[in-house]
């Protein structure tokens, strides 16, 4: 078994980005189940960087695609398009969060003029 330089390369970002997945957990940014989904998706990213040819009988005889490559490029788009599916429901829960606060604090902000208004009045 041969390295090439590309492997090399998939190999250390693997690795950076395990280690960056150990830095979010030490801090307590990410779940348990967050922690366990990313470090397995490296842990499998590594896998296929040293060993490329662990595709070749998935590919080859059960998808019936025609190259490993094909594979990769299908599995990387539908897991960006589930990646990008999530982080916009994420930013829509978002928005939702951030517009009630605005109206509650403009409720309340026009509760406290009006009061201050009727008060004034009262002088």
């Amino acid at each position: 078994m041969t390295i090439v330089g590309v492997q090399i390369f998939g190999i250390l970002f693997g690795l950076f980005m395990i280690y960056l997945v150990y830095l979010r957990i030490k801090r307590g940014e990410f779940t348990t189940k967050e922690s366990a989904f990313w470090i397995f998706c490296w842990v499998v990213f590594l896998f296929v960087a040293i060993w490329p040819t662990s595709l070749d009988l998935l590919s080859w005889e059960v998808l019936r695609l025609s190259r490993t490559m094909d594979l990769i490029i299908v599995l990387g788009f539908i897991f960006l398009s589930g990646i990008v599916f999530y982080m916009y429901t994420l930013l829509r829960q978002n928005q939702k969060q951030l517009d009630s606060i605005v109206r509650n604090i403009a409720i309340e902000k026009a509760q406290i003029k009006h009061e201050k208004d009727e008060h004034e009045k009262k002088r």
